[in-house]
């Protein structure tokens, strides 16, 4: 390409845009001043989109750092450009305006992924596609341009509400704020409802919607890793998974029953009345319980749902279960009935990641399965929001490099998968940020947010868990871009 550096920068000097790559986007200036050439000399619309398209990649798999306000204001520079089929010209200033938006002055941007099909953002911290301004996994509507989004989880990023893009069937019962799967009703999340409370009580629609929005969580955790998540297709079968969101009949059932949270077979029971945050706490406290959520209670009951799926008829898997966890085939309601009788042992914390994990195999491999699910979406967000984990003052020796921050750098589009980091490292990782955020919450005089011990047993148990996940075959979905480093 023609021109040199110093005079592309001279050139956006004098255009006052240096400043701002200096100001905003530091460690991208030379991929900017190039962005900022190519957007300014329009030669060859195939050349400029090649080269916009290999720019983009260089930006957003840069690793570190992440396009700044300026860099993406230049890609919806061209973008305008290549949208209107103009490549020949500079687009006249009425035409300009009216892809800006009023408040700021904007250019509106398309969908980066439709753009950039290989493109994504780190997961959990989401663009609007209209404005480029942040957006929460539970947003309806960007905050910024007033946009009405949905998340699509094939694609795992926001998209226009709107033409092929129809919000799920529950959008105005739950506050669903994903994608219907194309030409259902629902999303793929609704879909796996099969029971949900009576709402003509007061209260539960409210309890449903923090059920719903907990169980989103859940099944955006099953998607990144690749798992297999599809609806029962009836009665008989033992593949796919259901959920009942049930509440207690009104002065329990005709023998004083009430509704338990569990699991039979791929359908898992839920009690709404976890939703009330405190009907929730009297239950832990009455079960003596370190965590109680009801994210915690969706990773739990899946835990239980993907053992039938992945290791009960395996009999490799099986083996090296029964190896770390135990014999299942102990009688399940005996040892249920021992340890709320007796309680856990007093060493469990040697060997177990809760109290209630000592009480059977299955129950410890659930619980496992929760924590490791646990420790990935959260140091999943941390790598997200760059957090410096290596810069952390801890009791442990802090081996971890200054500028990690959760996993590898993204990989280049034409890289292939590197290998999984081993789950030591993973360990390192969590033991620094459990221990930093716990500290933090005894400052706001809030419990520990993180109050287990993960013993050397546990950690291999973890890091079982691990392995599972990460030699699976991937399946249509959400998939983490950060699954190599978690």
């Amino acid at each position: 390409m023609p021109g040199n550096l110093p005079t592309i920068k001279h050139k956006l000097w004098r255009k006052d845009l240096l400043w701002r790559v200096l100001r905003e986007d530091v460690d991208i200036v030379i991929i900017g001043a190039w962005l900022a050439y190519a957007a300014a000399h329009p030669g060859c619309s195939e050349a400029r989109a090649t080269l916009m398209q290999a720019v983009a990649e260089k930006i957003f798999f840069a690793g570190e750092h992440v396009a700044g306000p300026l860099t993406q204001a230049l890609l919806r520079r061209d973008i305008v450009r290549r949208k209107r089929g103009q490549a020949g010209r500079r687009p006249a200033r009425d035409e300009i305006e009216t892809e800006r938006r009023p408040a700021t002055g904007v250019w509106a941007l398309p969908n980066f992924v439709d753009l950039f099909p290989a493109v994504r953002r780190p997961m959990k911290l989401f663009d609007c596609p209209h404005c480029g301004h942040r957006l929460y996994f539970e947003n309806a509507q960007c905050l910024n341009c007033s946009s009405l989004v949905l998340y699509d989880p094939e694609r795992a990023c926001f998209v226009l509400s709107g033409g092929d893009a129809v919000p799920c069937g529950n959008a105005d019962e739950c506050a669903c704020n994903w994608r219907a799967e194309p030409g259902r009703i629902f999303c793929r999340a609704c879909a796996l409802n099969q029971l949900i409370p009576d709402l003509s009580v007061e209260g539960n629609r409210r309890r449903w919607i923090r059920v719903e929005a907990a169980k989103k969580r859940a099944v955006y955790s099953l998607l990144a890793f690749g798992l297999p998540v599809a609806p029962k297709a009836g009665p008989q079968d033992e593949a796919g998974l259901a959920f009942d969101f049930l509440a207690d009949p009104i002065g329990g059932g005709p023998g004083g029953e009430r509704i338990l949270t569990g699991h039979d077979n791929g359908r898992i029971t839920l009690n709404v009345a976890e939703a009330d945050s405190a009907e929730r706490e009297r239950r832990r406290v009455e079960m003596g319980e370190n965590y109680r959520t009801l994210l915690g209670h969706f990773r739990h009951e899946l835990g239980h749902y993907y053992w039938d799926r992945l290791i009960r008829d395996d009999p490799e898997r099986l083996s090296g279960f029964r190896a770390l966890f135990g014999n299942e085939r102990v009688d399940y309601e005996q040892a249920l009935k021992a340890h709320y009788a007796k309680g856990a042992p007093p060493d469990w914390e040697q060997r177990h990641i809760s109290a209630y994990a000592a009480s059977h195999p299955w129950e410890d491999w659930a619980e496992t399965w929760a924590h490791h699910l646990h420790i990935t979406d959260t140091l999943e967000m941390v790598h997200a929001l760059n957090f410096p984990l290596g810069r952390l003052e801890t009791v442990e020796a802090n081996d971890l490099p200054p500028g990690d921050t959760g996993g590898h750098p993204l990989r280049e589009p034409a890289e292939p998968n590197p290998a999984p980091e081993p789950f030591e490292r993973i360990l390192a990782r969590w033991l620094v940020l459990s221990e930093a955020s716990n500290s933090i919450n005894r400052c706001m005089g809030l419990p520990d947010l993180y109050p287990f011990v993960i013993s050397e047993v546990t950690a291999q148990k973890l890091a079982f868990v691990h392995q599972l996940l990460t030699d699976l075959p991937k399946t249509n979905g959400t998939i983490r871009e950060q699954a190599t480093a978690l």
